[in-house]
Parts: C-alpha cells; sequence; structure tokens
C-alpha cells in the first residue's frame, strides 16, 4: 500500500467512529493524532535534513574542483552545523547560490589556464569576467552567512580567502597607477622583457622603483616597496606587451582596485600615464 493509501486508510477510519464511542473516553485518538503528527514532523524534518546535505555535498564538490587552489572557502562550520535550526527556505537557496557562483568561477578560470594563445584584449575581458565571479562568490558567501546560526556565524564569517590579496600594508590607487605605468610603457628593444620606460633614462628597474619610495612608500622600507611594486607590476605583465609572463589570473587574482586602475588607463597614452606618475618620483 502507498503512502497516501496509508493516510487514507487512517483517515477513513477516524470517520467511522462515532461521537458516543467509548475510544473517546480513554483519549486513545488524541494520542493517535498526536503520534501522527509527531511522526510526519519528524519525516518533514528528516526531508529537509536529507535536502541540506544534498545542497552542502554539491557546494563541496564545486569548492574541491576550483583549480590551482586559487581561492579557499572554509566550509567546516557550515558542514557540523545543527540542520535542524536550519530555516531550509532562506538557506537552501543562498547554498545554490554560492554553489553557482563557484561553477561559474571555475569554468572561466579553467578557460583561462588552458595553454592556448590570446590576445591581450581576450585576456582582460576573461580577467573581468573571473572578477565578476569572485565578487559573486564574496558575495554569495555573505548572503548565507547571515541567515545560519548565530554561532555558526561566527566561525564561518571571513573564510572566504583571495590568495594573495593579504596585504600588511594597503596599496594606494597612485601605486597601481605607477605600477600599470611600469607595465605597460617598457622600452621593449628586442624578443626580452622591457627596459624601463624611455622617461627614466639609462637606469635598472631596481632605481626605478626606488625612486617612487620616498612618497608612496607608506611605512615600508625601500626593499619591501621594490618587491611590492615589482609584484603589482606583474599583475600587469600578464596583460601588456611587456615581455614579461605576469602572474596568471587564474592562479593570482588581481585585487578590485587593481581591476579599476587598468581598466581607467587602459585605454589612454603612455604620455598621458607619464603626466600623471612623474609627480611621485624623487630622485
Amino acid at each position: 500500500m502507498t503512502t497516501i493509501g496509508v493516510a487514507s486508510t487512517a483517515l477513513d477510519f477516524l470517520a467511522t467512529i462515532g461521537p458516543d464511542d467509548q475510544v473517546w473516553d480513554d483519549g486513545a485518538i488524541e494520542a493517535f493524532v498526536e503520534q501522527v503528527h509527531a511522526l510526519a514532523t519528524q519525516k518533514r524534518l528528516a526531508r529537509q535534513q536529507s535536502g541540506f546535505q544534498r545542497a552542502i555535498a554539491a557546494l563541496r564538490a564545486e569548492v574541491d574542483s576550483l583549480p590551482g587552489g586559487d581561492v579557499e572557502i572554509d566550509l567546516a562550520s557550515l558542514e557540523t552545523a545543527d540542520l535542524a535550526r536550519l530555516d531550509p527556505t532562506m538557506v537552501l537557496s543562498r547554498i545554490e547560490a554560492l554553489t553557482a557562483a563557484i561553477a561559474v568561477y571555475r569554468e572561466s578560470a579553467t578557460t583561462s589556464a588552458d595553454g592556448n594563445p590570446r590576445t591581450i584584449a581576450e585576456r582582460a575581458a576573461m580577467y573581468q569576467a573571473m572578477g565578476a565571479s569572485l565578487s559573486l562568490i564574496t558575495e554569495c558567501h555573505d548572503q548565507l552567512i547571515k541567515v545560519i546560526p548565530a554561532l555558526a556565524q561566527e566561525n564561518l564569517k571571513g573564510r572566504v580567502v583571495h590568495r594573495r590579496r593579504r596585504k600588511a600594508t594597503p596599496v594606494s590607487r597612485e601605486l597601481w597607477t605607477v605600477a600599470y605605468f611600469l607595465a605597460s610603457c617598457g622600452h621593449r628593444v628586442d624578443d626580452g622583457p622591457a627596459d624601463p620606460p624611455l622617461e627614466f633614462g639609462e637606469v635598472g628597474w631596481g632605481s626605478v622603483f626606488v625612486s617612487f619610495h620616498h612618497l608612496l612608500g607608506a611605512g615600508r622600507d625601500q626593499e619591501q616597496f621594490r618587491k611590492s611594486l615589482s609584484n603589482l607590476r606583474d599583475y600587469y605583465d600578464y596583460f601588456v606587451d611587456s615581455g614579461r609572463k605576469g602572474w596568471n589570473p587564474a592562479t593570482s587574482p588581481m585585487p578590485y582596485l587593481g581591476q579599476i586602475v587598468m581598466a581607467d588607463w587602459e585605454n589612454r597614452p603612455c604620455k598621458e600615464l607619464w603626466e600623471y606618475v612623474k609627480q611621485f618620483i624623487t630622485r
């Protein structure tokens, strides 16, 4: 007999009991109804928890499939949360949204790292898609932790980590702009890496980096500043014709401020860039 058939039989049985039947006197019917209600509630919760478990497993599969370890998402608190305390109407949709966002990012990251040659414009377009996907992952993660129990929120909060984004000293927009100038406006005389822009004269990259230290160092010593500016330039090298490989965005996503600077300057001439960055130089 089907589940619906059993339920119908129980209802038919109750319908046959008259109002004067002695079965009402000992409370057996009320007890039976309460047991049915309790069992239905138990089964409904079990079904909800099974749905949570499937959704969390799908989310875990997407997280584990991310290429290169470029994004780390700690799901331990969610996976160990008391599922009975979760609101299915609020949580499931957010888990599914985060799962979908990770899948989109994984697809774009895999495409960008497949080794096929592409133009600078194609690389930039792919990176913009990846940057948007990363932002969506963070947004979906934030929405998820808002609707899980408070204890789990404290454990899960801030566990989305974008590698190469944690820096001891904030990087200013001015320094990102200098890095873009150095990457895109270097002087190439052959197929090797570009020399410093001609505006600096016959000096090496070390001297060029240090020339910006006094005004843009922000507390770093010269060696720390040189490494920091060199790393920022490496982010842009991937997208410009500098002769250097640069950081692959599939494994080293560019921070959002760096993306803004590139979008602001990529279609403007080096002469205009030089007029802006030279104010930060001290000899």
